[in-house]
């Protein structure tokens, strides 16, 4: 969350704690939201609060649809699946590397 929290502050200087202190309310939104449309398929009962908001942060790509796009002469259109890939890249948590001096 961090990373999208500073990429916000530096689109929208003015109003990028909002994002941030809101995330939690506009995340419980989301999720019932993207149930009702048949894209989420969890239980949110089970969820904890960090997961939740994860998961919100997660479906958006599927509740939007792909924005088309011109690169060159040629006109795109991304699938859902495609757009969920890259609209957040999700690492895996890496181990930290000791060295030994």
């Amino acid at each position: 969350m961090y990373q999208i929290s500073q990429d916000f502050k530096q689109l929208y200087p003015d109003v990028a704690r909002k994002l941030f202190e809101n995330w939690t309310t506009v995340s419980e939104r989301i999720l019932p939201y993207a149930q009702r449309e048949g894209k989420l398929h969890s239980v949110l009962g089970d969820m904890t609060p960090s997961a939740k908001e994860e998961t919100a942060l997660k479906v958006l790509p599927t509740l939007l649809p792909p924005s088309i796009y011109r690169r060159g002469g040629k006109v795109f259109r991304p699938t859902t699946e495609k757009a969920q890939r890259s609209f957040i890249d999700m690492q895996p948590v890496s181990f930290a590397l000791v060295f030994l001096l």
